[in-house]
């Protein structure tokens, strides 16, 4: 992911270093959206929403999982010179980390033996495996959702593509569990604990879009959302 993100700065970088010469000569192109374009945008979410990331305890209450900044891809065709509909794919993953104590978990310990000795405050010479467990559970999140997006020019910043935009739709997880250290604890038990993904994510969001040229732009775009909350990124227009 920080690749990406580096990418994004040496290209926008770049870009506009280009197209100071063009500026300089007078060359003008045209900074807002019409009717008939076709945007396609390649964005970087960042700011989780934390308190949707959640991970269920097996000792009861819950702690907060770590989402990574997510990737997003969406197309918007501009249906009138200030309305676009579109759709937007995306990704991002979830990581999270439970340590279980001992004492937590001694009644999923299939040995009545193993479970005294190893809550005793010495086990040295036993036989049985003491060490505390720790589940960690990594979340690969697939998005796909639609998006309504409607555009205004300022007069005070004419060139800007100021606009307002919903984006609702539905995820898909894929999850990876790995239990670290469990010795003779009943995996079968384990079945209670991970990380609640919204699968219906939304985001109602305020934005602005500069145009480098006739075809390349960057936005940046904030609002709620029960995933991320900021988002940044480059247009190109067909």
């Amino acid at each position: 992911m920080q690749r990406i993100l580096i990418l994004l700065v040496l290209f926008t970088t770049t870009y506009v270093s280009s197209l100071s010469g063009q500026e300089s000569k007078g060359e003008a192109h045209r900074h807002h959206v019409e009717k008939g374009d076709h945007l396609i945008n390649l964005g970087v979410s960042l700011l989780p929403n934390p308190g949707d990331f959640a991970l269920d305890l097996l000792t009861g209450g819950s702690a907060s999982g770590d989402p990574t900044p997510g990737i997003n891809l969406h197309y918007e065709y501009s249906v009138a010179n200030n309305i676009s509909l579109g759709g937007m794919l995306g990704y991002y993953r979830v990581n999270a980390q439970q340590d279980l104590s001992l004492e937590d978990i001694s009644d999923l310990l299939e040995d009545p033996e193993c479970a005294i000795q190893c809550l005793l405050p010495f086990s040295i010479g036993s036989t049985c495996d003491c060490d505390e467990p720790t589940i960690r559970e990594k979340v690969n999140v697939f998005t796909i959702a639609g998006r309504l997006v409607y555009h205004r020019q300022l007069a005070i910043i004419p060139e800007l593509d100021f606009y307002t935009s919903i984006t609702a739709g539905y995820s898909f997880n894929r999850r990876n569990t790995v239990v670290e250290q469990l010795g003779n604890i009943a995996l079968d038990e384990l079945t209670t604990t991970g990380v609640n993904i919204p699968t219906f994510v939304y985001y109602v969001s305020v934005g602005g879009r500069y145009f480098l040229s006739e075809k390349f732009a960057i936005f940046g775009e904030g609002g709620y959302s029960n995933v991320h909350l900021v988002q940044l990124g480059l247009t190109y227009r067909l």
